[in-house]
């Protein structure tokens, strides 16, 4: 007779509880302006955290959330210009 083996413990203890969300918007723009008929200039903008969300840190291994810090990084901005020719 085959029989199943039983640990004694219960099958759903891998499950897992999500924890807080921690999520950005992140965005970018560009124009290109032609300063010759071959040459022209590319100016780009990207913000990063547009919404400049701090967000919840994760829990430790504890359990315990420290709330001394955020989770995201403030609102960036970062600002480039190219020439091509």
């Amino acid at each position: 007779m085959r029989t199943n083996y039983n640990s004694g413990l219960n099958p759903l203890r891998n499950q897992y509880f999500l924890g807080p969300y921690s999520w950005t918007l992140n965005a970018s723009a560009f124009k290109t302006v032609w300063l010759r008929e071959k040459m022209n200039m590319r100016l780009n903008v990207d913000f990063f955290n547009v919404l400049n969300r701090p967000g919840v840190p994760q829990p430790g291994s504890n359990g315990v959330i420290d709330m001394n810090t955020s989770a995201n990084t403030p609102r960036l901005l970062q600002l480039t210009m190219r020439f091509t020719w």
